[in-house]
């Protein structure tokens, strides 16, 4: 069984607050290779915060910089997931976020252990547009037909396909590897369901409890 990369979902959901720079320095002293968080644009011009909710007004001073997060995670993998929905207030439909996301992996970290996501599709193709080189997930739910996003994902450049734990089977797992693509999977918090997409191949597992997921893979 190939090494599967842990990332703890928004750090960690067990202990610190997440999203917050000590979950993320709480899931890599657990033994996850790196961490999941979440970005959305703040009030300010490209001002960057860690958030998975839209932001009140005025933001908390417990709400990191990407920069922030960033610098908190050196030497860790980070998949920084984007979020810019139509249904949420602060929408940006011309996807400046994502250009300014992009930016910011490239300047802070050379993009050198970063993965962009998002469940938009336009937004990982704005930050491929702005900084190719910064590797792209399609976030998709349950619902989609994975093997159509699959190929949607490698007709337009991305790096990966990202969906949830329940939508992977070996036969997408598969297809994935076989259009050049990772498999990143989420949210995975049952041992069992980890052993079993690890033997299936997935490239990356994210769980909101990244110690039990590395006792469980790397006993």
């Amino acid at each position: 069984m190939a090494k599967v990369t842990i990332l703890g979902h928004r750090g960690t959901t067990i202990g610190p607050p997440e999203n917050t720079v000590e979950a993320f320095a709480a899931a890599i002293e657990a033994g996850a290779d790196g961490v999941e968080l979440d970005v959305r644009a703040g009030r300010e011009p490209g001002e960057l915060l860690v958030s998975h909710d839209p932001l009140p007004d005025p933001v908390p001073e417990s709400v990191p910089h990407l920069f922030e997060a960033l610098d908190a995670c050196l030497g860790a993998f980070v998949n920084v997931e984007i979020k810019n929905a139509p249904t949420e207030p602060g929408w940006d439909p011309d996807e400046a976020v994502a250009a300014a996301v992009a930016d910011a992996v490239v300047g802070r970290r050379d993009g050198d252990g970063v993965l962009v996501s998002a469940f938009t599709l336009g937004t990982i193709d704005a930050v491929r547009e702005a900084q190719p080189d910064v590797p792209t997930g399609w976030l998709t739910p349950d619902g989609y037909d994975q093997f159509a996003a699959l190929a949607t994902a490698a007709e337009r450049g991305h790096a990966a396909l990202h969906p949830f734990h329940t939508a992977v089977t070996p036969e997408l797992v598969e297809a994935t590897h076989a259009a050049g693509l990772d498999l990143v999977t989420w949210t995975v918090n049952d041992p069992a369901r980890m052993l079993e997409l690890a033997a299936w191949g997935v490239d990356v597992i994210i769980t909101d409890d990244p110690a039990l997921a590395v006792q469980t893979l790397r006993p």
